[in-house]
């Protein structure tokens, strides 16, 4: 073992030598010897002994005693005081500087070495006491527990640093008594600290608790405290040990999970699909009141146990084990129909939302299955299956039947059209006959009664309206008959009104009706037939004149509808329709008016509107009782 180095501080030589010789016979080794008390402060200083002998009457502006003040506040370097004196007030001034020995000269053979020993043991046992308390309060600075100790004997309490840090305190602020650490606990966990403590003191108890405290600046925390009982020989109780440690964090997130946990359940029951979450190995760990309800069982029934009580099925619940329970499988959600039994053995079809649960590694906790019953649902969509199939079968005989009675008609009209356009000669011709003898006899005005000549006109008048009739029949089939042809070329639409407004130009004038043209100065270039164009344009003038009012107005207007289109309108100022009449107005043989005795056969519209269809013109009616009514066509531009 290594032999400590020692300072020698002694102003008499021999005394000096003596105890330098007695310390080399020890073993020891000795770095000086200096004979003031400045030279014993500098050297220790200088060279750190591991102890110093120092004379408490040692010359200088300081004895030895001032000495080891300053080294021991200094250094902390252990003392060993030498003196020839038996002074008691001496030896008691000396005590303040907490010598680690006396020794009085003269000394007795070896008195040094044990006194040294004795020495340097006492500095080793306070140095390991030293760290050993440093190592505590690293360690509650790193996992803050603070200890306390209580004399119950003598009432004094003692806390640790740490527990001062935790109240947000310091000893000069807070002095630590039993009261007043009782004045700092939540008032709702006062009695419990008071009972804990008070068996611990009196039957010896120990005691393990949480509990809130109320700290100085109103802030709450959560402690854990553990505390014993320290009993004498005689077994009586004479100090209180413990440990607190803050666990507001903790307590907190604990006080929140156990909200989430609570939240999570309340959610958990309160979805109306049954609910089962299995562990990997297919054992039913959770239920909600939902699955309970829908397969009987009561929940300890189903905890702990395989799946599999609930399917119809093992085939099925194997196979869903090797699709979705596979820990290999990347199948994390499925959807599918899966058929279940309940308790008492019923089945019913399940559609199953089934859900992989991972952790954030990517392992697999367990599987979630969210159950619904779609017995109901199945049963409607049988019933709907059904009823498809029988509205199909409904809807395809009706179709046929519709589809037959559409070409028996077609077939029909176009059987009467040819009809009509092959007999347009021998329809003619009689009454050809009967206008050319009309004709004649009115001739012979002048040889005829009032009475005859009032009986030729009308027979005239008949005779032309007929042939207006049938020449606009036969006009219709032969367009039904799909044997009008249709010539398109460039057509100057201003030509057109022209030679329109010719040929109504007596009957405008007969009613005083007053044109205004907004549309010949335009000149458009219509792509059209010229004789069926100017037939559409004379049907909608002859309406327009006829259904105006006396000295009315007739109005042709023109907008482009894009650059490839025109619209023109005819607006005449007469009695105007009802939106009902206007649903009517393209029907043949419809005439709207005929009490008022206007001339017509009822057809022209439809033939307008046919007319316009072979030729791709777009043709309409805008109308307001009382104001009049606007036809309008729409016309493909040449450019």
């Amino acid at each position: 073992m290594k032999k400590a180095k020692i300072l020698i501080a002694e102003d008499q030589v021999m005394i000096a030598k003596t105890i330098e010789s007695e310390l080399m016979t020890s073993g020891y080794e000795v770095l000086a010897t200096v004979f003031s008390s400045e030279d014993a402060v500098c050297e220790a200083g200088k060279n750190k002994p591991d102890l110093i002998m120092m004379d408490i009457k040692l010359s200088g502006e300081m004895d030895g005693i001032q000495a080891a003040e300053q080294i021991r506040t200094k250094y902390d370097i252990p003392i060993v005081f030498v003196t020839t004196y038996d002074d008691p007030a001496i030896l008691e001034r000396a005590k303040p500087t907490n010598p680690e020995g006396f020794i009085q000269m003269p000394f007795k053979s070896r008195e040094i070495e044990r006194t040294i020993e004795i020495a340097l043991h006492q500095r080793e046992i306070k140095e390991k006491l030293k760290s050993s308390t440093e190592r505590l309060n690293n360690t509650q600075k790193i996992f803050h527990p603070g200890n306390w100790e209580w004399n119950i004997v003598t009432n004094e309490l003692h806390w640790s640093d740490e527990i001062y840090r935790m109240f947000g305190l310091t000893p000069q602020q807070f002095s630590a008594t039993y009261d007043a650490f009782l004045d700092m606990v939540h008032p709702d966990d006062r009695e419990m600290d008071v009972a804990v403590i008070q068996r611990g003191a009196e039957h010896g108890e120990s005691w393990d608790i949480e509990h809130r405290l109320i700290c100085d600046d109103r802030t709450e925390k959560w402690v854990h405290a553990i505390g014993k009982a320290i009993k004498d020989d005689n077994g009586k109780v004479i100090e209180l040990l413990g440990t607190v440690q803050d666990i507001t964090k903790e307590k907190l997130i604990d006080l929140e999970l156990e909200q989430s946990s609570r939240r999570f359940k309340a959610m958990f029951e309160s979805i109306t699909d049954a609910i089962v979450y299995a562990d990997p190995e297919r054992k039913i760990r959770m239920v909600n009141q939902a699955a309970i309800k829908l397969f009987g069982y009561e929940e300890d029934e189903l905890q702990g146990n395989l799946t599999k009580m609930l399917y119809a099925s093992y085939d099925e619940f194997k196979q869903q084990g090797i699709k979705h329970y596979n820990p290999n499988s990347k199948n994390e959600t499925s959807t599918k129909v899966i058929t279940y039994k309940c308790k008492n053995g019923n089945e019913f079809p399940g559609e199953t939302l089934g859900v992989a649960v991972k952790s954030s590694a990517g392992e697999v906790l367990g599987y979630l299955g969210i159950i619904r019953d779609i017995t109901e649902r199945t049963l409607m969509e049988s019933e709907l299956e059904s009823y498809r199939e029988t509205l199909e079968s409904q809807i395809e005989k009706r179709t046929s039947e519709l589809v037959k009675a559409r070409n028996d008609a077609e077939r029909a009209n176009k059987a009467k059209s040819e009809f009509l356009s092959s007999m347009s000669h021998e329809l003619r011709t009689p009454l050809n006959a009967i206008l050319g003898f009309g004709q004649m006899l009115e001739l012979d005005e002048s040889e005829l009664s009032d009475i005859q000549n009032t009986n030729v006109k009308e027979i005239l008048d008949a005779g032309h309206h007929l042939l207006n009739l049938i020449n606009e029949v036969l006009n219709l089939a032969q367009i039904e008959a799909g044997k009008l042809e249709i010539n398109m070329e460039k057509v100057n639409f201003t030509k057109v009104l022209q030679e329109c407004m010719k040929l109504m130009s007596i009957s405008i004038e007969g009613r005083n009706i007053e044109v205004i043209d907004n549309v010949s100065d335009h000149h458009y270039f219509i792509n059209a037939d010229f004789m069926r164009l100017k037939q559409i344009f004379l049907n909608l003038i002859s309406n327009a004149v006829k259904y105006n009012k006396e000295s009315g107005r007739l109005i042709f207007d023109s907008r482009l509808i894009n650059n490839h289109r025109v619209r023109i309108c005819v607006t005449d100022t007469g009695a105007g329709l009802t939106e009902e009449e206007v649903s009517r107005l393209f029907n043949p043989f419809e005439r709207l008016n005929a009490e008022e005795n206007i001339e017509g056969t009822g057809i022209g519209l439809t033939i307008t509107k046919h007319l316009g269809q072979l030729m791709d013109l777009g043709i309409g009616v805008e109308s307001t009782p009382g104001k009049g009514s606007t036809f309008w066509v729409e016309l493909e531009l040449v450019l």
